[in-house]
């Protein structure tokens, strides 16, 4: 069974209106006004359909696979025999996550992230409600279909014909946030204290006018 993926979240839509905008217009730009600027056009325009065709379109359970699909090519199959536990997140904004390399909006939110609550995640999410985060020995994922209900629903028949009962992923308990201690503050506090006092003394010494820049042999141009 096909599940599509949920509608781009507000923040994913305006990133991704606002950065296509934009590389279209630098497009443009250098292609009109830079000479051979048709190159950094193409390395721009190629970045954004490469964003496209990376995120994911639909989530398939078929047989004993689930298969995580991507706008073009490229895709995540899964056995299910392999999945060891999921747990439906109702919002992973609520999570204490870390992007250690993946998109974070144009066009969806994938590549691999980082949990406080489940670890090491590969997102491959269009919206972080209703989000089923799928630990395997493949690794962890997570999808937003469009029908939580549908996708729990069917996951859980499929994986009960196969493996028998499939078990909740349990987030892992976080610990007391520590805060630092104020005085850390201090070596900081006194650089800055100095670097002021120094700068009012010999303030009186300084030229009228400043060189700001210097070339390769140290002269002010």
């Amino acid at each position: 069974m096909e599940f599509k993926t949920a509608k781009l979240n507000t923040v994913a839509l305006v990133i991704t209106i606002v950065v296509s905008a934009m590389l279209t217009g630098l497009s443009i730009f250098f292609i009109i006004e830079v000479p051979v600027g048709w190159i950094f056009a193409l390395g721009m325009i190629g970045l954004l359909i490469a964003c496209y065709a990376l995120s994911p379109k639909q989530y398939v359970i078929l047989g004993d696979m689930l298969t995580i699909e991507k706008a073009i090519g490229t895709k995540f199959t899964i056995p299910l025999s392999e999945i060891e536990g999921y747990a439906r997140v109702p919002d992973v904004s609520k999570l204490r996550v870390a992007r250690t390399f993946g998109n974070g909006g144009l066009f969806g939110f994938y590549g691999m992230f980082t949990t406080a609550e489940y670890g090491p995640v590969n997102f491959q999410l269009t919206t972080f409600k209703n989000v089923f985060i799928i630990k395997s020995k493949k690794g962890t994922f997570a999808v937003s279909p469009a029908l939580p209900e549908r996708f729990e629903e069917q996951l859980n028949t499929v994986i009960e014909g196969t493996i028998g009962q499939l078990k909740a992923l349990e987030p892992a308990q976080i610990s007391k946030k520590e805060y630092a201690k104020p005085y850390i503050l201090l070596i900081p506090i006194c650089l800055f204290i100095i670097m002021v006092i120094v700068v009012l003394l010999t303030y009186a010494q300084m030229p009228d006018r400043i060189a700001v820049h210097f070339d390769f042999q140290g002269n002010p141009d």
